[in-house]
């Protein structure tokens, strides 16, 4: 006989029983349960780059196809697709007052105001921000509604919504083996200090715009930030590896491995475990404290690129294949009883 048991409730099981599991499969067997999305949203038609949750709960994601489409995460149908950029939209970052930034190819930000937008017949672009000289690849909003924006252009920009202007441009300080970087990926911290990261290190910028850390240790591309529950910051690197930080020391208090490929992308789930996506086709789940992958999610044909995580705990990842798609984290055992 087989059934369905939530994992908490393992001790309870009979001792003769038999399971089979991927979360903490290395504690029972090592045979592997492959999930399946719950849902999966299909309507672009080119690679998924970003993800955003918006206020109400629905989910915005941006595309290759240069489109941005918002979508209801009950029904799974598209509600919107916003036009406006000339290339791809590759970073999204929700704003005060019920607005969407997107950042794109084309060099420029673009600010959408995305409130009720199942009662308006289209969306339309609230405002242009240009100055960057190369791609916009990442966006953040500091706790005061202020727009970051990092770039191709080797800059991070700090920007006015209301008033479009940049007004301060940061560049950056490090200089490795006689060269500058990009900006690959941005995260805030607390009081307004936030982390860039580029080709083998993670900087930390203060509100004054200065540099106060440089954090080294990958040995690639840091294409993925995330700050954890308990303050320390999480970094994924085309060296296939994630590493956490201690923000006060700078020291690297673990490195997780366990990915053949990059690692695109970070998201913190609800009960402060790690997801990782990758170039290798998988999520991973992680304890952090632990440092072990507790789960993968397999089956995916294409690279991982973006994640994030609803309101109620939904794993949202995109692909390389244009599907969205939405995965339930109360991860459950699979049972046989002899």
């Amino acid at each position: 006989m087989t059934g369905i048991v939530p994992s908490q409730q393992i001790k309870d099981l009979p001792s003769e029983s038999k399971l089979r599991i991927s979360q903490y499969s290395e504690d029972i067997t090592k045979d592997s349960t492959k999930y399946t999305p719950i849902r999966t949203l299909k309507g672009h038609n080119n690679y998924i780059i970003s993800l955003a949750v918006l206020p109400d709960g629905n989910l915005a994601s941006g595309s290759y196809d240069k489109t941005i489409k918002l979508w209801d995460v009950e029904n799974g149908k598209c509600i919107k697709t916003l036009r406006g950029h000339t290339e791809w939209v590759s970073s999204l970052a929700v704003l005060p007052k019920g607005l969407l930034a997107s950042g794109s190819c084309d060099r420029t930000i673009k600010i959408w105001d995305v409130n009720n937008v199942k009662n308006v017949n289209t969306v339309n672009c609230i405002k242009t921000l240009e100055g960057h000289a190369g791609y916009v690849t990442s966006l953040a909003v500091l706790p005061d509604g202020t727009l970051v924006s990092g770039s191709d252009d080797k800059t991070i920009k700090i920007w006015n919504i209301g008033t479009r202007y940049c007004i301060n441009t940061l560049e950056r300080l490090k200089t490795l083996e006689g060269h500058l970087y990009s900006i690959k990926s941005l995260a805030v911290l607390n009081d307004g200090i936030f982390a860039s990261g580029s080709y083998k290190t993670i900087e930390i910028w203060n509100n004054s715009g200065k540099c106060i850390k440089t954090l080294g240790g990958h040995t690639d591309w840091v294409c993925s930030l995330v700050v954890l529950p308990d303050g320390t910051l999480a970094s994924g690197s085309n060296d296939k590896t994630i590493k956490i930080w201690n923000i006060e020391t700078g020291d690297c208090r673990k490195t997780l491995k366990g990915h053949t490929n990059w690692v695109r992308s970070l998201a913190v789930l609800s009960d402060g475990t790690l997801a990782s996506g990758s170039d290798d086709k998988t999520i991973k789940i992680w304890d952090v404290e632990t440092g072990k992958c507790i789960n993968t999610l397999e089956g995916y044909t294409h690279w991982v690129r973006s994640l994030a995580v609803l309101s109620d705990g939904t794993l949202v990842s995109d692909s390389d294949s244009g599907d969205i798609n939405l995965w339930n984290t109360d991860w459950k055992l699979e049972v046989i009883f002899n």
